[in-house]
């Protein structure tokens, strides 16, 4: 569903029934009572795939402090095979947002359901969504989740028991364990939540290998490419789209560069991917590139084949999104670019990472309280970064000490 409609939806629709609801509760308001052992447990991570790795510290806390007790998520449909990765949900709820008529549907079969599930605590991850909120309100008595306190705008009423302030100057990781740490604090003591950040460790989900479809990826690549893979290759994935927020993206032209200027050594392969209409700007940079070892692979890998690929790679080189989040469950290193997005709130977890970043005074233009939508129509932000500089910086991650001298 065209994600202007999606905030429409949220903005108008949803503020008049966060409204009613509101209403209702202060009417009615609950009054429970209940307390640990929490059973059952739904955390609502819809839109963002990449936040569902940021918050897997969080899940395995809140799971662990609970002595793990039954543990839902409610989803987008694409999201669902991302999630089902982490291994550690019992059950993953999916509404399918790909056109109105399906998201209608399900979100009406979403509502019935989810009352009857009975969760002892949901877990609201969306940042201002009053969609969330209202699926939030009807799963359970006990919610918990983020709150706009004495911000002006964001309504979405006051539907929350644990209300925790979202702070935009933390990295989302800390946020969300924040949430984690508000139901074990007095709920009438605002703002949640009142406690150190702390350093933990950096836990994250480790992808389990499959070796043999690792081989069958690299005979598919030296039958697609017609050029031999050797203990010298150096395979670079390249995901140039920006997926449904273009202005994330580095310019196409600017690939283009960096990938002709990666391909002058003769060991490199680069490896396109993406799916659905990010096909659109991966053609365009293939069919610019007349070279064998630029290998175009949209549509044509599923997520579990990418993460694989992953391992079996030696530098992703992508723009801000779930990619560059998943590759934190490998070990291969990446070069990711941050302009509208900041790296302070969202940098992939792990220490493999090498952020590019131009800090220009507008950055971030996107953020929680425009609901990811810039006025910006020229991402300079991104453009400014040269293929020069990131073509330097790949050849030292994949050679070491080696100059940009071909």
């Amino acid at each position: 569903m065209n994600i202007d409609l999606m905030r429409f939806v949220d903005k108008w629709p949803g503020s008049i029934i966060c409204f009613f609801l509101d209403v209702f509760n202060r009417i009615f308001p609950d009054r429970t009572t209940a307390k640990p052992p929490y059973r059952k447990i739904l955390f609502i991570e819809l839109s963002e795939m990449g936040s569902i790795v940021l918050a897997y510290p969080a899940f395995k806390e809140i799971l662990d402090a609970y002595d793990h007790p039954e543990c839902h998520l409610l989803t987008f449909k694409k999201n669902k095979p991302a999630a089902e990765m982490l291994g550690i949900f019992r059950h993953i709820h999916a509404i399918d947002d790909s056109s109105l008529p399906k998201f209608v549907s399900d979100c009406l079969r979403t509502i019935f359901k989810l009352p009857r599930e009975h969760f002892d605590v949901v877990f609201e991850m969306e940042l201002f969504s009053r969609f969330a909120s209202i699926l939030t309100y009807l799963a359970g008595k006990i919610r918990v989740g983020f709150y706009a306190y004495d911000m002006e705008g964001l309504y979405m009423g006051n539907l929350l028991t644990h209300r925790v302030i979202y702070n935009p100057h933390i990295h989302m990781k800390d946020n969300f364990l924040a949430l984690g740490d508000a139901l074990q604090l007095d709920p009438n003591d605002p703002p949640l939540s009142k406690k150190h950040i702390r350093e933990i460790s950096r836990e994250l989900p480790v992808w389990r290998i499959d070796e043999a479809k690792c081989m069958a990826l690299k005979q598919k690549l030296c039958h697609k490419s017609r050029t031999i893979f050797d203990a010298g290759s150096k395979l670079v994935l390249v995901k140039a789209s920006g997926g449904v927020l273009p202005i994330r993206a580095w310019p196409a032209h600017r690939y283009k560069e960096l990938i002709t200027s990666l391909l002058r050594h003769s060991e490199i392969h680069v490896l396109l991917i993406g799916t659905g209409d990010e096909c659109i700007v991966n053609d365009d940079i293939k069919g610019s590139i007349q070279n064998d070892r630029c290998i175009n692979l949209t549509n044509a890998t599923s997520l579990d084949d990418v993460l694989n690929l992953m391992h079996i790679s030696h530098l992703l080189i992508s723009n801000d999104g779930g990619p560059a989040h998943f590759a934190s469950m490998t070990g291969i290193k990446t070069m990711v670019f941050y302009g509208p997005e900041t790296p302070a709130l969202y940098g992939p977890l792990g220490n493999n990472c090498t952020v590019l970043y131009s800090r220009y005074s507008c950055s971030p233009c996107l953020s929680a309280y425009n609901h990811r939508k810039s006025s910006c129509k020229n991402n300079l932000c991104l453009q400014s970064i040269e293929a020069g500089y990131v073509y330097d910086t790949a050849l030292k991650i994949l050679f070491g000490s080696r100059t940009s001298a071909v």
